[in-house]
């Protein structure tokens, strides 16, 4: 029996109000997912899900940490997250997925598995730029530090004005041949 069973909804038997659920995760939960970006990592699931006769609204709220490794220095570490996402299962006749948030299920359905949805959505929490802590002070105290002077912008300009009256002389032995 696979892990993500137990993020299974039996839906059919549920009746048209609001629902609670939660789950916790761990490195099993990951190890479900080919080629994932994550093989390590603990987290918690609290999902609240409203039911009426057209629709299934799930939203979601997902916290934990993640084992990462840095692309700077490659060193493995311990990324905390936060994220939120709702997702939206309407009835129809039949199944096709419109949106990243938005669902086609056919009104038949007894049972909905939400592993995907959390999955996809601890996925988004990981940034692009996964970097060890040390490095994301540094970097940001970088990004605030901004020198300028004018006295060094107007040094600059006088100097590339001489450079440019300077002749290279290749070129003033053919301004020669012009001249003549």
């Amino acid at each position: 029996m696979s892990i993500l069973q137990e993020y299974t909804i039996e839906i059919a038997k549920l009746q048209n109000k609001d629902y609670h659920f939660a789950w916790r995760g761990n490195d099993n939960f990951f190890k479900e997912f080919e080629e994932t970006l994550v093989e390590r990592g603990d987290f918690e699931v609290q999902m609240h899900l409203q039911k009426t006769d057209a629709l299934l609204q799930l939203q979601f709220n997902i916290q934990g940490d993640l084992e990462l490794i840095c692309d700077r220095s490659l060193e493995v570490f311990r990324y905390p997250f936060q994220t939120q996402g709702k997702q939206i299962l309407q009835f129809a006749d039949h199944n096709e997925v419109l949106d990243d948030e938005f669902e086609l299920i056919t009104k038949g359905t007894a049972q909905i598995n939400v592993a995907q949805y959390i999955y996809e959505l601890i996925m988004l929490a990981i940034p692009m730029k996964k970097l060890h802590p040390r490095f994301q002070e540094t970097e940001n105290t970088e990004d605030l530090k901004l020198v300028y002077s004018s006295e060094t912008i107007d040094k600059l300009k006088t100097e590339q004005q001489e450079k440019l009256q300077e002749i290279d002389p290749r070129w003033a032995e053919l301004k020669k041949l012009l001249e003549k």
